[in-house]
């Protein structure tokens, strides 16, 4: 990957409510993205908010420097004074930075732009609509038409999907403002009966819970979603379970309460062969041992947690996504459902012809690759931080 035209590496501060160790797709993909910066000679500095008291206010992880801002934007109050707090914090330091990015158009997108004449580095700015921030306040949780009028007055706007970007265009925003930057995996997750062996033993020396009975095929959900979308899929397999198939399903971090996941289970009989679990920071092991892997909320999972099972070659089947029949993800049209009677079809289809969907998810993870390589996306971040800083 060719670097920066400088002497020394490009310094950009990224500012996002929500990092890692917190889970979500969106925290997932901030991780993935600062960490490879480096290839193109760019040094990523988070800041970000500290969400609980015994979390340290200063580390690194990956080669990454993150700061904590207190306090935690749980309220309104809060956000207030997070805001102000951190609008400090930059102030103080705009020094050690070339530019500034912002991770979501709302509120505290629209406080640093305020700052922009008196700020001598550019600001970049992030719109995604479709995504959603947990645990935010309730003031930064602005309708659509307040999102794009947060990210107007930004020089320099990154979206990731067609309609995003078609619709900052629609809103009268000039197009040479607006650069398209799709999702990649950086991962190469590579399945085989030996890594799923081993795999299987690691997680089963973590709890008894994950140990999956010999040739029972396994299904998981990964990834924050809607309780009525969970429900759906619940029903289908619970469905399948009653009809006398031998199969186990893991619901991993899905921001529903787990009294109400397990209280549906329990009435269907099936809370044995359904287990719920909390976040992982790593998917890699799950990944490796499923064999079905659910995607029910695509906006939220394009992110990070869609391209990963992708590129791992595991049978998908997603919810359907008008951006991901626009060609998006090349070839996913034959994994989409687009109802209950449809998602119930295909999972019938999985479990009695496993091979055709493996078949299919390696083409699709070829399609994929091809489409949406890293470093096509490095690269288009490289051309934007060159034309926002002058370089």
């Amino acid at each position: 990957m060719v670097g920066m035209s400088q002497l020394r590496p490009l310094r950009l501060l990224v500012v996002a409510r929500r990092f890692w160790p917190l889970s979500e797709d969106s925290c997932q993909r901030l991780l993935q993205w600062t960490s490879s910066l480096h290839q193109i000679s760019v040094e990523p500095t988070v800041l970000t908010a500290r969400w609980h008291q015994d979390w340290t206010d200063q580390f690194r992880i990956r080669n990454v420097s993150v700061f904590r801002i207190l306090p935690s934007p749980h309220t309104n109050w809060n956000e207030t004074h997070f805001q102000r707090n951190l609008v400090q914090w930059v102030q103080s330091r705009l020094e050690d930075f070339d530019a500034i990015y912002v991770d979501r158009a709302d509120s505290l997108l629209q406080v640093l732009l305020s700052k922009q004449g008196r700020w001598p580095i550019p600001i970049i700015a992030r719109f995604a609509p479709d995504e959603f921030l947990a645990e935010g306040a309730p003031n930064i949780r602005l309708q659509l038409s307040a999102k794009v009028e947060a990210i107007r007055r930004c020089r320099w706007i990154v979206t990731p999907l067609p309609n995003s970007h078609r619709m900052l265009i629609a809103s009268g925003i000039h197009e040479s403002h607006v650069h398209r930057i799709g999702f990649s995996s950086f991962s190469r997750i590579q399945r085989s009966p030996e890594r799923r062996k081993s795999a299987s033993d690691c997680l089963a020396k973590l709890s008894g819970d994950f140990v999956v009975p010999n040739n029972t095929p396994l299904m998981v959900h990964l990834g924050n979603t809607s309780w009525n979308e969970l429900r759906n899929v619940l029903l289908a397999v619970c469905d399948l379970l009653d009809a006398g198939a031998s199969v186990r399903m893991w619901i991993v971090d899905s921001g529903i309460s787990n009294d109400t996941i397990y209280d549906f289970l329990k009435d269907r009989g099936w809370h044995r062969e359904i287990l719920i679990f909390d976040c992982f920071d790593d998917l890699e092991e799950i990944l490796h041992v499923a064999d079905l892997a659910w995607v029910t909320s695509p906006g939220e999972s394009l992110q990070f947690t869609l391209p990963l099972i992708i590129a791992a070659g595991l049978p998908v089947l997603v919810r359907e996504m008008a951006d991901l029949q626009n060609g998006v993800v090349p070839g996913i049209q034959e994994s989409m459902y687009c109802s209950p009677t449809d998602l119930a079809l295909k999972l019938h289809r999985w479990y009695a012809n496993a091979t055709v969907f493996r078949q299919n998810a390696l083409q699709l993870k070829n399609a994929y690759q091809q489409s949406n390589p890293a470093s096509r996306e490095l690269e288009s971040w490289r051309r934007l931080l060159e034309q926002a800083t002058g370089n």
